[in-house]
């Protein structure tokens, strides 16, 4: 309809980000509110390619939990 310019970031990519953002200023900052809903960091003694975190992924039991910020960006790829 012409609102936008077809090269333009979609909602989807604008919101991917948005969460990108916010998860890394969650991990790099100790004093942010949800930093303590954080699982424990694991060790490595070995290395492999860089990750996007260094935390200990928890099981994962339902589809709600699932919903979860925390748990669904340690998840993401």
């Amino acid at each position: 309809m012409g609102y936008r310019v077809n090269s333009s970031a979609t909602f989807a990519s604008i919101c991917d980000d948005a969460d990108d953002q916010l998860f890394d200023r969650i991990t790099h900052n100790s004093q942010h509110l949800l930093h303590p809903l954080l699982p424990p960091e694991r060790e490595h003694h070995y290395s492999l390619r860089e990750r996007s975190h260094n935390y200990q992924l928890p099981e994962r039991t339902t589809q709600l939990k699932d919903k979860n910020f925390i748990i669904g960006m340690l998840y993401k790829d």
